[in-house]
């Protein structure tokens, strides 16, 4: 299975210090329950969205607020 994580956050700032970024701690949780799953990350804000919708089976969207 090709997940991918759709982060709609920055990637600087002080805010998260303490803590890991959102997509990290979903994959921290996910990981060992789909242990054979393909990762990928993409910042919408940052990142190039031209991609084939069709590349991932599952999208998780995080990082808003």
């Amino acid at each position: 299975m090709h997940i991918c994580i759709l982060n709609i956050s920055t990637s600087g700032g002080s805010i998260n210090i303490h803590h890991k970024p959102a997509q990290e701690r979903f994959m921290d949780l996910l990981v060992p329950l789909l242990p054979k799953s393909d990762w990928a990350t993409i910042n919408c804000l940052e990142d190039d969205l031209t991609f084939n919708i069709n590349e991932y089976d599952a999208y998780l969207i995080t990082g808003g607020k």
